[in-house]
Formats: structure tokens, C-alpha cells, sequence
């Protein structure tokens, strides 16, 4: 990476107006990652889990997209790592087909479950689901 290449802070940042070279902004990141590695694998250890899953790690959510961060996690936690997508859903795969909702899907699937409704991801309206959370959340902005 070139130390030269920069990031407008201004074009992402209302108070922030300076600007900041790539290097320096991914050995932030990758610092910031790693903490939170450390971090699980503590918990880990905590429980009597450190390097015994066998199945490994499944990372999701728009984070684990970030060029490098499946390496780090292996080498920190030295277990098996790999990127977790939403689980098949008729009708809005090829929308949804990404990393960055798999927590979101999980949680909407998994409050189906339990919600006392029969599940069936054949027979859950998703696109149900997804009008009414917008109409939610375009209730809170002024």
C-alpha cells in the first residue's frame, strides 16, 4: 500500500475535515480487529473452549468482508474461520446473499421460531417482514 494514497475524512465525516493515509487507517483497523480476536479467544479460554471447536468460527455481518480479517481470525485464534452468509431464503436470495445480513435473517428466522407461529422457511413472508421493519424504521426519523 502506498503511503501516499489518502481518505478524505470529510467525504464520510461532518466534523472530521482532514485527511488520513490508507497505510495508517488499516494498521487502525487491523489493531481494532485484533483486540476483538484476543478478546473471543479469552472467552473462549474462559470456558474451556479455546481451540476445541472443531467445526471452527463463522464470522458475519460487513466487517468480515474487510480484506484480511478471516487470515487474523485463524491466526488468532487458531481454529478453522469462515464467512457466515444468511441461510436460503425463496424469494429475496439474490438480494440478501450477503454476509452483511446474516445476523439480521437469523434474528427475524429465529423470532419466527419462537414467536409461536409454525416455521417453515418455505412458508415465512419475508418481504412481509422486510415492508413492515422499514415502515418501522422510517417512523423514527424525523
Amino acid at each position: 500500500m502506498n503511503q501516499r494514497e489518502t481518505i478524505d475524512l470529510s467525504l464520510i465525516s461532518k466534523i472530521d475535515n482532514h485527511k488520513v493515509s490508507k497505510k495508517h487507517m488499516a494498521e487502525i483497523i487491523e489493531a481494532r480487529y485484533h483486540e476483538i480476536f484476543v478478546m473471543i479467544k479469552d472467552e473462549l479460554r474462559s470456558i474451556g473452549r479455546d481451540g476445541m471447536l472443531p467445526g471452527g468460527v463463522i464470522l458475519t455481518g460487513s466487517g468480515v468482508k474487510m480484506p484480511g480479517c478471516l487470515d487474523l481470525a485463524r491466526e488468532v485464534l487458531g481454529l478453522p474461520v469462515q464467512m457466515g452468509f444468511p441461510t436460503e431464503v425463496e424469494g429475496v436470495v439474490d438480494k440478501i446473499d450477503d454476509p452483511s445480513y446474516a445476523s439480521a435473517i437469523g434474528l427475524v428466522t429465529w423470532g419466527a421460531r419462537y414467536e409461536g407461529r409454525s416455521y417453515g422457511i418455505g412458508n415465512f413472508d419475508f418481504k412481509k417482514v422486510f415492508s413492515g421493519a422499514k415502515g418501522w424504521f422510517k417512523n423514527l426519523l424525523p
